[in-house]
């Protein structure tokens, strides 16, 4: 009997905008003063109708008021009750640039513990080099920061230094998780890539890709891609590896990853994505070649980005808990700050998240030409 598809979500619209909203606010990153609805609209990619929710929220809960000097909204600086000290958030790029709602929904949890036990919560981010990176964090600690959290990917430099000059510290993400001297806080990969592979044969796909970049150098994703090579074994089906590329992701490996899609003879009937992001490109590329998203080939992604709702097709995924990865981390900030923990990795858990990016195939549909090879040219091909 096949289970009952669910469909659940880490926040609805509405409440997501004023977590993310209160988060941003307590840690500093608009200043004094925060864009008017339209302008925030455009940056968190957030409906305005739930921003004016939020800010109406916000308002009647007296952290922010209406602009004297410019458009927007001033914020009303809070009394400090017995604060006991500041923490930072790493993070290599800004957290609202381009489809980085993952990198917010950990912010979200991570801000919410600290806010609680009275840590102040400071975003160190916009990094030009890994020295000064370094340099962020030197003077984050020199300033009396008493520890932080380095998300996503964590260069070996980095590591060394916050080793060497002993700041509680740990990594959040599955970029940088095979670390062994500082704990890290990781996503189950295989656990995840199983189920997104049972929820495809489940629904008769046979011919399955997985596309994937950046393998040489993102943990996580060479995680995942294995993940799926042997999960397609245990089930007796042929793995692909037309759509793994080593390199790191840019502008254009999805654009590729389409044109080989396009080349295949016999395509595949879905793809399961290394994540969200690459999701989204993919579809978008594919859409850009007159390859119809799920009629021809279903998408699957991997983190429940939550861009992914506002998709047309709305896209089906694996949710990683993101939010409750920040809690988790917070917590174990806490604890190293406290003292010197043992250094250990944790898993969080995974769940299908069933949207509309994927079909059921009928069964003649689902056995043809599982093992075909790339033939033809598009003429489009990129040279990497």
């Amino acid at each position: 009997m096949r289970k009952k598809e669910t469909v659940k979500l880490s926040f609805d619209r509405k409440e997501r905008a004023l977590v993310l909203l209160r988060a941003l606010i307590r840690s500093n990153y608009f200043g004094d003063h925060i864009p008017d609805d339209a302008a925030l609209s455009r940056l968190l990619r957030i409906p305005r109708s739930s921003l004016l929710l939020a800010i109406n929220t916000l308002a009647a809960q007296n952290i922010i008021k209406p602009g004297k000097i410019q458009k927007g909204w001033d914020i009303i600086k809070q009394a400090t009750v017995n604060k006991m000290g500041t923490v930072a958030f790493v993070v290599n790029t800004d957290a609202l640039t381009g489809w980085q709602s993952l990198f917010q929904d950990w912010l979200i949890g991570f801000e919410e513990i600290m806010f609680q036990e009275c840590y102040e919560v400071q975003i160190l981010y916009g990094f030009t080099s890994v020295e000064d990176k370094i340099q962020a964090i030197s003077k984050f600690r020199n300033d009396g920061g008493m520890g932080c959290v380095l998300v996503s990917r964590t260069e070996p430099a980095v590591r060394r230094y916050v080793i060497d000059s002993e700041i509680p510290a740990l990594i959040l993400g599955n970029a940088t998780m095979y670390e062994e001297e500082l704990g890290t806080i990781s996503i189950d990969d295989c656990a995840g890539i199983y189920k997104a592979i049972e929820f495809l044969i489940e629904r008769h796909h046979r011919h399955i890709s997985m596309y994937a970049t950046g393998l040489s150098i993102h943990d996580g994703y060479d995680e995942r891609y294995n993940a799926y090579q042997r999960a397609m074994r245990q089930h007796h089906l042929a793995a692909h590896s037309e759509l793994a590329f080593s390199e790191a992701h840019n502008d254009l490996t999805a654009r590729r990853a389409a044109d080989v899609i396009l080349r295949m003879k016999h395509r595949p009937t879905a793809v399961l994505c290394a994540s969200d992001r690459e999701a989204f490109e993919l579809v978008s590329e594919l859409n850009h070649l007159d390859i119809k998203v799920p009629e021809e080939i279903s998408v699957m992604g991997f983190d429940n980005n939550y861009f992914g709702t506002l998709l047309d097709p709305a896209m089906t995924t694996v949710d990683i808990y993101a939010p409750n990865m920040g809690q988790i981390a917070a917590n174990y900030l806490l604890n190293e700050m406290q003292a010197a923990q043992l250094p250990v990795k944790i898993l969080t858990p995974t769940e299908i998240v069933v949207r509309s990016s994927v079909i059921e195939l009928d069964q003649n549909r689902s056995t043809h030409h599982p093992d075909a090879a790339l033939t033809g040219d598009s003429g489009r091909i990129l040279s990497f």
